[in-house]
Formats: C-alpha cells, structure tokens, sequence
C-alpha cells in the first residue's frame, strides 16, 4: 500500500509540474498578442490565430486575395509609412468592403485584427502614415 500511494504521489507531482510548465508558455492575454509565428519585421501577416503560422506576408502595398483571420502590423517605426489600411470582406456573409487602419507593433494603437469566428477575404493592403 505504501509504494501505491508513492507512486501515486510522484504522478500528481509530476502531473503539477506539467500544468505548471504549460502556465508559464501560455500566450499573453489578448491585449498583449505579439506577432504570429514567422511574421517577419516590416510585413504585415495573415496567419490563422496568434499561434498559427505566418500563412502570408507583405512588406509593401498589395491586391488580391487572401483569407485569415489573425491580421498583423509588424512593420518598422517609420513616420508617413508605418501604418496599414487593410480592406477586406467578411467571408461569413460577404458583406464589405470594410476598411481599418492598422497601427504597427508594439504601438499605443490596435496593431492587429482578430476575428477568430468570422474569417475575413483581404483584398487589399496599403502602406500610409497615421490614421
């Protein structure tokens, strides 16, 4: 009986220690998020949430298509060209355009977008100074 209840002890230990090394690399509170996985320095990435991969990136202006639902400015501090007006449609209802400036990361503005139950169809990307 005494070496089952050792053993027992040992896996609630172990157990404890497990949690508490998932408490530690959990993601920061929504209001902290940094840039996804492999979101380069001076891109603006799509990716499918916080921790998802970088899916796609640009560092300059761009048209097309593209869907996500994790959008990023990591761009560089750099007065008139810092910030992103990124246009996009809602892929639930298709309702859009919609157009939002993006401030870059970390900054006092919302440097990124996320919609984890409502992706949306980026269409657009623009590179400006302050919204």
């Amino acid at each position: 009986m005494a070496l089952i209840t050792k053993i027992a002890r040992a896996a609630a230990a172990a157990a404890l220690v497990s949690a508490a090394a998932l408490t530690v690399t959990a993601r920061p509170a929504a209001a902290d998020l940094g840039p996804p996985p492999g979101c380069q320095r001076g891109h603006f990435c799509v990716s499918g949430g916080p921790d998802s991969p970088t899916g796609w990136s640009t560092a300059g202006n761009w048209t097309g298509s593209v869907y996500g639902v994790f959008l990023f400015n990591n761009g560089y501090p750099y007065p008139g060209a810092d910030h992103v007006d990124v246009t996009y449609y809602r892929a639930q209802d298709g309702s859009g355009p919609y157009t939002r400036c993006v401030h870059y990361y970390p900054g006092p503005g919302e440097y990124y977008l996320y919609t984890p139950n409502d992706p949306v169809e980026i269409v657009r990307v623009r590179w400006r100074g302050e919204c």
